[in-house]
């Protein structure tokens, strides 16, 4: 008997152990924002024409319960991009870069969470809520590592709540499921445009985001490597790399701007090109694409 209580025991600290190891690969990369200078982000658009080729491209504007931000955002297939002009607050320097991640499985967050007070991290959570026609509704989850307000990049992860995902259309059943961002968004236009979400076709040249290119201090690797190290990354020479996405680096005390180019896979064939505004250089060849931020430093 005290063999099979043993064992038991065993077998249930087995089975914890490798269900919690297992929510790294439900976290996958969602969208970052760059913050660039006032005079590219207002020529952005009407300078870039081919952007409407490429991606669903919008300046909208954002009122969380907190907070309000304007941007102007590339939509892709699995991913997107915000570009952010600055703001003059401790986030929201020319420069500065942040990392969202998502979770496609509800009750990932809390496993993290749970490996995190377990290890005595220090970290950040809170419930976010977004006005949508004047009413404030759950919007997604949030949660990070404490960060330094001195380092320029950032990452944190969200998980879409079971009242949001319930809102667009999934059912209970759905909810037990993995659930992608493609998904997911899916159900979100198509409850906006009150139109059944199998109707929904993403239709442009952004499929995703396969790679960063960085220029980082000592510091800000340490950092980022710290608020990644639960989110699915390993580490390869120079470069971090996940499921989703690849960050390669170089070490700079000097660097300002602290990305230096976006790599893209293309859904379908756009015509090879190189189109410039101000510091931004968009290049486009047979089956990806990359966009350069060309400041000097």
């Amino acid at each position: 008997m005290r063999f099979l209580c043993l064992f038991v025991l065993f077998a249930i600290g087995c089975t914890t152990s490798t269900h919690r190891s297992n929510f790294r690969g439900n976290v996958r990369f969602n969208h970052l924002y760059v913050v660039i200078d006032d005079s590219t982000y207002k020529n952005l658009f009407e300078g870039m024409k081919i952007l409407e080729d490429f991606s669903y491209i919008k300046e909208q504007s954002v009122d969380s319960e907190k907070k309000s931000w304007t941007g102007k955002y590339l939509f892709g297939r699995h991913q997107y991009l915000e570009i952010l002009k600055p703001v003059g607050d401790k986030k929201g320097r020319v420069g500065e870069v942040g990392l969202a991640f998502r979770t496609d499985k509800l009750g990932t967050m809390n496993l993290i969470k749970d490996h995190w007070e377990n290890n005595d991290e220090n970290f950040t959570y809170s419930q976010r809520k977004i006005k949508r026609k004047g009413k404030l509704s759950p919007w997604f989850d949030f949660l990070s590592l404490q960060q330094s307000d001195s380092l320029r990049v950032f990452s944190w992860l969200m998980e879409s709540p079971k009242e949001e995902l319930r809102s667009v259309g999934f059912s209970r059943a759905d909810l037990k499921e993995v659930i992608s961002w493609e998904k997911y968004s899916n159900h979100r236009r198509a409850k906006d445009l009150k139109i059944p979400a199998d109707s929904v076709a993403y239709e442009k040249n952004f499929n995703r985001i396969t790679q960063l290119h960085l220029t980082l201090t000592q510091y800000e690797l340490d950092g980022l490597k710290r608020s990644l190290r639960d989110f699915g990354f390993t580490e390869s020479g120079n470069k971090l790399v996940s499921q989703d996405v690849t960050i390669e680096y170089v070490i700079s005390e000097s660097k300002q701007f602290l990305l230096n180019r976006i790599d893209f896979e293309l859904a379908g064939p756009m015509k090879p090109g190189t189109y410039s505004c101000n510091n931004l250089e968009f290049k486009v060849t047979e089956d990806s694409a990359h966009i350069r931020f060309l400041y000097d430093n």
